[in-house]
């Protein structure tokens, strides 16, 4: 599962926003709950250790960094457009 697909799944457009779906869901009914961790376990390819959701913020840290990079070098050369 990529970020996109993730957001998507918990209705979220900002990852930020992640944690407090994924806390909405848990304190959902548990028939409920179940069926959505369900799903999202099969979308997944039932693969729930830690190192999926890792992904998903690596992904977000990495293009972060690559923003600040580049704005850093398009200020200190003059090429920001304002």
């Amino acid at each position: 599962m990529n970020k996109a697909e993730c957001l998507q799944f918990f209705g979220v457009d900002d990852i930020m926003n992640l944690p407090k779906a994924v806390e909405r869901v848990i304190q959902l009914p548990t028939d409920e709950r179940d069926r959505i961790y369900r799903e999202f376990m099969r979308m997944n390819n039932y693969e729930m250790g830690r190192d999926w959701f890792q992904r998903v913020y690596d992904a977000e840290v990495h293009s972060l960094l690559e923003r600040c990079e580049t704005l850093q070098f398009e200020l200190k050369y003059g090429k920001a457009k304002r």
